[in-house]
């Protein structure tokens, strides 16, 4: 139980250039027998295309198989956006606010504030003035 949390940072675009790094930093992450939560920090991501999404798709299916929880934080309207578009193509759990994702590094290992769920997502982009 040296470092059961991770968390992987992105910065600038998610797509198909930037993705495969996304990807290698998480498979790491993954590689490592002491994980039990991976947090992708995606507050400095403007943009998050097909390409990046499904890097976190298949990062959660791997994770699931080690028994990993993935944890997904973004704040940018695109990217609440595009997740609450394409949240039938997916089960990620995304945080708005980058404390609930990561109190589990404080030393507790164990239940999780419940993650935005989608009608939040929405009323949140809504109160940003961006209505879908």
């Amino acid at each position: 139980m040296v470092n059961e949390v991770a968390v992987v940072r992105m910065h600038g675009d998610v797509d198909a250039r930037t993705a495969p790094v996304l990807a290698e930093r998480l498979a790491q992450e993954l590689r490592r027998s002491d994980r039990r939560v991976v947090v992708v920090d995606l507050r400095g991501v403007g943009v998050l295309e097909p390409a990046g999404l499904q890097v976190l798709i298949t990062a959660q299916e791997r994770a699931r198989e080690k028994h990993v929880a993935v944890r997904i934080v973004a704040d940018a309207h695109a990217v609440l956006e595009y997740l609450t578009l394409t949240s039938r193509a997916h089960t990620l759990i995304v945080f708005p606010v980058y404390a609930h994702a990561v109190q589990l590094l404080r030393g507790h290992i164990g239940p999780m504030p419940p993650p935005v769920p989608q009608q939040g997502i929405e009323q949140r982009l809504h109160a940003a003035g961006n209505p879908q």
